[in-house]
């Protein structure tokens, strides 16, 4: 989208929802540029406030796979044979353990059963000979192509491509993937009665997968885990080194540790301080600062402001932020010169987090990083004072109108009509009367009414 020259893009090294005080204290109700005609929602978009929805998860939980499969066995992979050039597979599997259906007393599974998967479908899983793990199946779903490539017969598809398939790495990690899965297949067939009993299952549970060599259910008692504030306190030293496995474990997916960190914050477990304090990996730090802060164990200020000044630390973003956090008008203070650093991704973080201040101490460094040459600077600077609103925000936007690269001048325009000021707006009308740039003048005479998207 463009408007009168400025290009309405959203780059940031991380992705925010649009605030709800926008949502809620927002004008209505559409939106006119020049002769460009939009929505409140085109308008916040292009501002870069509101983001497109993060993709959903390809994530099942465990429960939701046992719910969705007509089979759960650990196999073994015996052959595969690959049909149409490649395009589809077919594993020849062993049962060496069924769970659903279950079987009666003495009766042992089916000798094998074929298990298809289609590719290049997204997220389609593909095991090799000799592969072990835990299977989720369901019978294959028909269609003409599959009709036209596989002889009929009764074969199964993986549920949900590679969420139903736990591969193990060798003989331990199977049993301690196979450990929670009958653990909910129990539960399950057999739901406990007895509330302490159904707790102390419950917990069971969520180590067992906290437990497992698998990112996927590690995953699921993290989902658990963030519910379980009574466990402050309250945990066994076997419980502690599980966690701190999973914490400090850098060959999980960073995803998957940054929902633990967060997990544990929220669950408040201080016994995990330490290995909070361990990790060094700069992608998960600010999770891990907040995770503290949430157990009562705050970074020291003046370490983060030594972080913030050593230019060579790849810790500078998140100190930066965790002080813009904690600080308060000393953060501020101590942050804002850097709206002015060379390097782009620390400038666009100081900002983003002045903006998520929602301070007014934060505007005037907001005006400076405003007026730069750089567009994207100017961007951002506008998303953070919408997020900031208010009259000094406002006086700010105002001065600007008058100073700095035009485009910077028309974005200010469009920011200060974004946030919700009317034409009577006296800032608005010193603005009409005494700037001599036509575009911004076209923007007044057309005017801008913000409001709801349907």
């Amino acid at each position: 989208m463009e408007v009168d020259g400025i290009l309405l893009v959203y780059k940031s090294h991380r992705n925010y929802l649009v605030p709800a005080s926008v949502t809620r204290s927002g004008p209505t109700p559409t939106t006119r540029v020049g002769s460009i005609r939009f929505t409140t929602l085109a308008c916040l978009t292009g501002l870069g406030l509101l983001t497109a929805p993060a993709a959903a998860a390809d994530r099942l939980s465990v429960h939701s796979l046992i719910r969705k499969a007509s089979v759960v066995a650990e196999i073994t992979v015996e052959s595969v044979r690959d049909v149409d050039a490649g395009a589809v597979r077919v594993h020849q599997v062993k049962l060496d353990q069924q769970w659903k259906p279950s079987l009666p007393p003495g009766t042992e599974p089916p000798a094998s059963i074929e298990v298809v998967s289609v590719v290049d479908e997204p997220g389609a899983a593909i095991a090799e000979v000799g592969d072990r793990g835990i299977a989720f199946l369901r019978p294959l779903s028909r269609n003409s192509y599959l009709d036209g490539v596989l002889t009929p017969g009764k074969r199964f598809s993986f549920v949900a491509g590679r969420s139903g398939w736990l591969k193990a790495q060798n003989t331990t990690d199977l049993a301690a993937i196979a450990k929670p899965i009958e653990l909910v297949v129990t539960s399950s067939s057999r739901p406990e009665t007895q509330p302490i009993v159904r707790s102390i299952k419950e917990r069971e549970l969520m180590f067992a997968l906290l437990a497992a060599p698998s990112p996927q259910l590690i995953d699921d008692g993290a989902d658990t885990l963030a519910k379980r504030q009574d466990l402050a306190g309250q945990l066994s030293d076997e419980e502690i080194a599980i966690l701190e496995r999973d914490l400090t474990n850098p060959s999980l997916p960073l995803a998957t540790r940054r929902h633990l960190v967060q997990a544990v914050g929220e669950a408040r477990l201080s016994a995990l301080g330490n290995a909070l304090r361990s990790i060094d990996d700069p992608a998960l730090q600010e999770d891990a600062w907040q995770a503290l802060r949430a157990i009562g164990d705050e970074v020291d200020g003046d370490d983060l402001r030594a972080l913030v000044a050593d230019t060579k630390s790849p810790l500078r973003i998140p100190a930066a932020r965790e002080l813009l956090a904690t600080g308060g008008t000393g953060g501020i203070n101590a942050v804002g010169p850097l709206v002015e650093d060379p390097d782009t991704e620390v400038r666009m973080a100081v900002i983003e987090g002045l903006g998520e201040t929602k301070e007014p101490e934060a505007v005037p460094w907001l005006e400076r990083s405003f007026a730069s040459e750089d567009v994207e600077t100017c961007q951002a600077s506008a998303r953070a004072m919408i997020e900031i609103g208010g009259d000094r925000t406002a006086d700010a936007l105002h001065r600007l109108a008058f100073t700095g690269p035009v485009i910077s001048q028309r974005y200010a325009v469009v920011t200060l009509l974004a946030i919700g000021y009317d034409r009577d707006d006296p800032r608005l009308r010193d603005i009409a009367k005494r700037h001599k740039d036509e575009k911004i003048h076209q923007m007044l005479e057309h005017g801008i009414e913000l409001g709801h998207s349907h």
